[in-house]
């Protein structure tokens, strides 16, 4: 039996492109289908939905501080933009050292622990980056410039803006325009100049 093979079609490719460009466009699109089931990873979904739950459960956060701890950094570490609103939640959530609990009058030796590391929702807000400045401005404006909700906002911000500064300054300032009350405004602007050369916050410890 003979079996007939129709080239027809082939021949009436539009732009009679060479198969060099044919055989390019099909290493692209199957690498832009390789991204995309990245982005879309089911057990990286799975493991963000499982470090939420922990870090929303309140009794783990009294019982296994710690453990909230881990889930917390790990979510900075997985870039999980979903985490963004419940990390600023968590803000002023601190973690302890053993250093912590040394009697006064006894000399150990002298750490510094920066502010992430006092409170990880600050590193994995830096973490994820662009998409935690909304929420982290949206908090600048509702709490007191002198709270520890704001500080750790800002030094977030900044971390963010690591490589530019200014930029981060300007944000600030763009934000503060855009505010819907004077005191929203008052207190971004005021963010915006502390920005101004300061260098991310540590805290000593002893």
């Amino acid at each position: 039996m003979r079996i007939k093979i129709y080239t027809e079609p082939i021949r009436k490719v539009p732009m009679k492109a060479p198969l060099t460009i044919l055989a390019v466009c099909i290493v692209l699109a199957i690498g832009m289908k390789g991204l995309a089931t990245q982005e879309q990873d089911p057990y990286t979904d799975h493991e963000i939905a499982r470090l939420l739950k922990i870090i929303r459960n309140e009794q783990s956060r009294i019982e296994d501080p710690e453990k909230v701890g881990a889930a917390i950094a790990t979510l900075g570490e997985l870039r999980a933009k979903a985490a963004a609103d419940d990390l600023i939640k968590l803000i002023t959530f601190r973690r302890t050292f053993p250093q912590d609990n040394v009697p006064n009058g006894i000399i150990v030796e002298l750490h510094t622990i920066t502010r992430s590391g006092r409170y990880p929702a600050v590193g994995s807000l830096f973490e994820i980056g662009q998409p935690s400045l909304l929420p982290l401005v949206t908090l600048l404006s509702d709490c007191d410039t002198k709270s520890v909700e704001s500080v750790n906002a800002l030094t977030a911000v900044m971390l963010i803006f690591r490589e530019d500064p200014p930029a981060g300054v300007e944000y600030l300032k763009d934000a503060a325009e855009k505010a819907n009350y004077p005191l929203q405004r008052q207190r971004l602007l005021s963010a915006a100049e502390k920005a101004k050369g300061r260098p991310p916050l540590v805290i000593k410890q002893r």
